[in-house]
């Protein structure tokens, strides 16, 4: 989004939303600091889940262990703003314009088995619109980052996506649906115009493979506002276009706390190829 725009959009001059982000990355060092040693510390036990929430998804206490600093961490230091988290919801009474979202751990069923691919999401909203993102990997060891205005970093250095523009050759990942029906509606006509499909049972590591020019494309199922704020900043920063999966060609809604599905492509010719070839299953009762 070009400055000008954005500045309209948000009503808020760009020194006073610099002055919150400013502080955010400094204090957040801490924060990742903290999650990561309680993410370290249960990666791969296998006795973890303490809440079954729908069918194969769960909750373990890292989940809840994490969630719980990052609702102190926001009180401590945005003691006015909103926060939302995957497994407490929102937990404040107030109104605010600012809301943090977390997810403590995104790919908990890559967590609990020892898999790398699982991370911590953490994202901030004015007015709905997401400034601020940062995903970590600590088992990896990788960090990315963006803000409003500012380019998507991975480890400190600028994150490219692929400028591959034929789908033939490309590698677009595929969300997990638990149903092989539903996974045929989303992505069967993909298997035979596409160079390779992945499916990393994480949606922010398929995510941010895309913004970094490790795939070029992702379709991500249902994810919710603890996910897709983080998504779409670094989609919008980064050069990647991002559309709703009902709607091919139409403006991503960033309006609300509501679940999105999406394709995330690393350029237009990507995203125009998949026109067609990517269908919406239904939700599950």
């Amino acid at each position: 989004m070009k400055e000008k725009l954005a500045e309209e959009y948000l009503k808020l001059p760009r020194k006073q939303l610099e002055v919150v982000l400013d502080k955010a990355e400094i204090e957040l060092g801490g924060f990742f600091d903290e999650s990561t040693k309680m993410f370290m510390e249960n990666f791969g036990k296998i006795d973890l889940i303490v809440r079954m929430k729908f069918y194969n998804d769960f909750a373990t206490k890292t989940d809840n262990q994490i969630e719980s600093l990052f609702q102190t961490w926001v009180k401590t230091h945005f003691p006015n703003h909103n926060v939302y988290g995957e497994e407490y919801g929102d937990k404040t009474d107030k109104v605010s314009d600012w809301i943090w979202a977390i997810d403590p751990i995104d790919g908990t069923t890559n967590y609990k088995n020892g898999n790398p691919e699982c991370a911590i999401v953490v994202s901030l909203r004015f007015k709905d619109f997401p400034v601020l993102s940062v995903v970590k990997f600590p088992i990896k060891n990788d960090i990315y980052k963006t803000r409003i205005f500012s380019e998507v970093t991975l480890n400190g250095n600028k994150s490219v996506p692929s400028s591959e523009t034929n789908l033939k050759t490309s590698l677009v990942s595929v969300n997990y649906l638990n149903h092989s029906e539903r996974m045929i509606i989303m992505a069967g006509k993909l298997w035979d115009e596409v160079g390779g499909v992945h499916m990393k049972m994480c949606s922010l590591a398929e995510a941010c493979d895309v913004v970094s020019g490790k795939l070029q494309a992702a379709l991500l199922y249902e994810l919710g506002p603890h996910e897709w704020p983080a998504i779409y900043l670094l989609a919008k920063q980064s050069g990647c276009l991002m559309e709703p999966m009902a709607e091919p060609g139409s403006e991503f809604s960033i309006e609300g706390l509501g679940n999105r599905s999406f394709i995330i492509a690393a350029n237009e010719k990507i995203m125009k190829s998949l026109n067609g070839l990517v269908g919406l299953p239904p939700k599950l009762n």
